[in-house]
C-alpha cells in the first residue's frame, strides 16, 4: 500500500516541478515573503486606498479586456495603432491610481527644467555650456580635478582643457527652481534626452504634465516597437501575449510614468538590434543606414549604449556574416560623434566632463553586493510569470546539444545580459531596464502558444506582483 503511494508521489513530483502555476506560485509566496519581512523591519510600508486599489484593478481587466478583443479579432493593419492608444490609456490610468511621489523625482524634475533652460535660452546654448553644470561641485565629485589629471598627462592640454571646460566656473541656474535638485547627474549623461524633453516642451507648452505626457507617448511607442520586434521573431499569439504582459512588469510601469531615459533608450536600442538583423538576412544598405543613425541617437542619450557594439559584433559572427558589415556599422555609428567632436569642440568638452563624471558615480564590481542585489531589483525588473519564461527557455536552450541561429542569439541576449549587470549595471534596474524587452525574445523560445487559461492567471500573478510591490514602497519612484 505504502509502496503504491510513493510510486504515485514520485510520477506527480516532476509533472509538479513541470507545472509553470505551480512554480511560478511557489517562487512568488518565496521572493515576497522575503520582501515584507524586510519591508517590516524598515518600517517602509504604503497602504494604498481603496480607491487607488479600485482604479488600479480597473485598468488590469481594462487591459485583460484589450488583448482578448485584439486576440479574437486577429492581426490587422491597425493593429500597431491599437496597441499604442491601449497602452496610452492604461498608462494614463495607472498614474490616477497610484499618483507617484513627485518630490523624491530628482533626477525627473532636473532634467525637465534643464529643458525649460534649452528653451529659454535655445539648445545651441546648452550644447556650448553643457560642460559647465555644477555636477563638478564637491559633493557629487569631490576628486573630479585629479580625475582629470590622471586622463590627460600632458600639462599644455591639461590646462588648455581645464580653461575650456570652466571646472569653476559653473553654469548659473539660479533663475532656476530646480527644487532640491544639483544638476550633476544630468551632467554623467550626453545631453539627448534634454533635447528630447525640449522639442517636447518647444511643442506643447512649459509645463510639468507635459513632461510627463511625453513620456506616456514614448512608453507607448516602446510598447509598440516590442510587439513589432517579437513579431517579427515569433507568431502572432506569442508576440501579443508577452508584450500585453511585459506592459504589466514592475520596471516598465516605474519608467512609463517617470519622465526619465530609460524608456527612450529602450526604443532605440530595440530598433538598432532589429534593423541590423534585417540587414544581415536581406543585405539592403537602407538596414544598415538606419541601424547606424539610431544607434548614433542611443548614444546621445546613455553612454552605456556603447556597450551594444559587444552583442552586435557576435551576432556577425553568429549570422556567419563578412566582419566589414560591422566595421561599417561601427564607423557609420560613431561618425555623428566624432564630426559634432571635431566640429564642435563643446561636444568633446560634454564628452569629457560627463566620462569623468560618470567615472565617480561607479564602485566597480562586486560580487557580495551583486549577489545580494541582483535577485531584488530582478523581482523589480520582470513580473514573475516573464521571468519563469525566461528561465525555461534559457534552460532548454543550454541543454540543446545542437543549438539553431536563433537560439544562440537568444543565449547571446542572456550572456549579455549578465556581464553588463555585473561590471556596469551594479544590479540596480534602472540601468538593466533596456534589456527587459530584448529578453521577452528568449521567452518566446518557452511555448509554442499561449493558452487563455494560462495567460489569465499570468495576468492576476502580474497583478498581485504589482500590489505587493506598491504597499512596499517600491513603485513610488
Amino acid at each position: 500500500m505504502f509502496m503504491k503511494k510513493d510510486e504515485k508521489m514520485k510520477r506527480r513530483l516532476p509533472n509538479l516541478i513541470k507545472n509553470p502555476y505551480f512554480i511560478i506560485s511557489l517562487l512568488g509566496i518565496f521572493l515576497f515573503s522575503l520582501f515584507i519581512l524586510h519591508s517590516f523591519s524598515t518600517n517602509n510600508l504604503i497602504l494604498p486606498s481603496v480607491q487607488s486599489i479600485s482604479v488600479f484593478c480597473f485598468s488590469v481587466v481594462f487591459l485583460f479586456l484589450a488583448y482578448i478583443l485584439l486576440k479574437k479579432s486577429g492581426e490587422s493593419k491597425k493593429i500597431f495603432a491599437i496597441i499604442f492608444l491601449v497602452t496610452l490609456l492604461f498608462e494614463i490610468i495607472i498614474f490616477i491610481s497610484m499618483p507617484l511621489n513627485t518630490d523624491k523625482w530628482v533626477d525627473v524634475r532636473g532634467y525637465y527644467n534643464l529643458a525649460l533652460f534649452t528653451k529659454e535660452k535655445d539648445p545651441l546654448y546648452l550644447v556650448q555650456n553643457y560642460h559647465r553644470l555644477a555636477s563638478w561641485n564637491q559633493s557629487f565629485c569631490p576628486d573630479a580635478k585629479i580625475r582629470l589629471e590622471k586622463l590627460v598627462e600632458n600639462k599644455m592640454v591639461l590646462e588648455y582643457i581645464k580653461n575650456k571646460l570652466q571646472i569653476d566656473n559653473p553654469l548659473d541656474l539660479s533663475e532656476y527652481n530646480f527644487y532640491h535638485y544639483s544638476p550633476d547627474r544630468a551632467g554623467m549623461h550626453p545631453l539627448g534626452w534634454i533635447l528630447i524633453l525640449y522639442f517636447f516642451i518647444a511643442l506643447f507648452g512649459s509645463y510639468e504634465i507635459v513632461a510627463i505626457m511625453a513620456e506616456f507617448i514614448l512608453a507607448a511607442f516602446l510598447v509598440t516597437v516590442v510587439y513589432w520586434f517579437l513579431r517579427k521573431n515569433t507568431n502572432f499569439n506569442n508576440a501579443l501575449t508577452l508584450t500585453f504582459l511585459f506592459i504589466l512588469t514592475p520596471a516598465f510601469i516605474i519608467y512609463s510614468v517617470s519622465p526619465l531615459m530609460d524608456v527612450p533608450l529602450a526604443i532605440f536600442i530595440i530598433l538598432t538590434l532589429q534593423f541590423y538583423s534585417e540587414y544581415m538576412q536581406k543585405h539592403k544598405k537602407i538596414y544598415l543606414f538606419l541601424s547606424s543613425l539610431l544607434f548614433s541617437v542611443a548614444m546621445l542619450i546613455k553612454f552605456v549604449s556603447f556597450f551594444f557594439f559587444l552583442p552586435i559584433l557576435i551576432i556577425t559572427i553568429i549570422k556567419r556574416n563578412n566582419i566589414k558589415n560591422f566595421l561599417f556599422f561601427a564607423i557609420i555609428s560613431i561618425l555623428p560623434l566624432t564630426l559634432l567632436s571635431i566640429f564642435n569642440y563643446y561636444y568633446f568638452l560634454n564628452l569629457l566632463s560627463s566620462f569623468i563624471f560618470t567615472s565617480c558615480s561607479q564602485v566597480g564590481p562586486n560580487w557580495l553586493y551583486f549577489l545580494s542585489h541582483f535577485p531584488k531589483e530582478i523581482v523589480a525588473l520582470f513580473s514573475l510569470p516573464i521571468l519563469y519564461m525566461i528561465s525555461v527557455g534559457t534552460i532548454k536552450i543550454l541543454f540543446k546539444k545542437k543549438k539553431t541561429e536563433k537560439e544562440k542569439i537568444m543565449l547571446l541576449y542572456i550572456i549579455s545580459f549578465l556581464i553588463f549587470s555585473f561590471f556596469i549595471g551594479q544590479a540596480i534596474s534602472r540601468l538593466i531596464f533596456m534589456f527587459s524587452p530584448i529578453l521577452l525574445f528568449v521567452a518566446t523560445n518557452q511555448l509554442k502558444s499561449f493558452k487563455i487559461r494560462f495567460v489569465c492567471f499570468c495576468f492576476i500573478i502580474s497583478s498581485i506582483q504589482l500590489l505587493i510591490l506598491m504597499i512596499l514602497n517600491i513603485l513610488n519612484v
